[in-house]
């Protein structure tokens, strides 16, 4: 798994991360690439690609962000305290402000091999000053519904 922060550039950027997963049972090792682009302040666009020998099920968690009135608080008592982009979640007694999950055009989070995909990161005037925070995961050995996976199984909603 790979966190990051974009950065709140309103211009060409392009992010190539690389991610590793590797299967302790097979022992064996699969790329999963993600190529970004930025278009003039409307969104980013990172592109998926499949390099492993198996399906890989991509999916996305948000991080969590500060609330409308605070600095640096990230308690809400409703989507309304959280700014555009975010919402606000139940994460045990309290809850907090996180980042929405991007996702594809056909809301499939499978690649078979070879296959990508591009999803879309908005960017909001939100006041935020980041266009997205969260952590990129990919998971292998799943069952057709991408669910009961051998390996980064989180249980997310990607």
């Amino acid at each position: 798994m790979m966190d990051f922060i974009m950065p709140p550039s309103k211009y060409y950027y392009y992010y190539n991360p690389i991610m590793t997963f590797v299967s302790s049972k097979l022992l064996t090792m699969c790329l999963f690439l993600g190529t970004s682009t930025l278009v003039l302040a409307k969104n980013r666009v990172v592109t998926f690609k499949n390099l492993c020998q198996e399906p890989v099920w991509y999916g996305f968690a948000g991080g969590s962000v500060r609330n409308r009135g605070s600095p640096f608080d990230t308690k809400c008592g409703g989507d309304g305290d959280c700014f555009e982009g975010t919402r606000c979640i139940q994460t045990g007694p309290i809850s907090q402000c996180f980042f929405k999950n991007p996702y594809s055009d056909d809301k499939n989070f499978k690649l078979d091999q070879g296959q990508s995909k591009d999803v879309s990161i908005p960017i909001l005037d939100n006041g935020l000053d980041l266009i997205w925070s969260g952590a990129i995961t990919g998971k292998t050995g799943c069952d057709q519904n991408g669910a009961n996976c051998k390996t980064a199984d989180c249980g997310s909603d990607a």
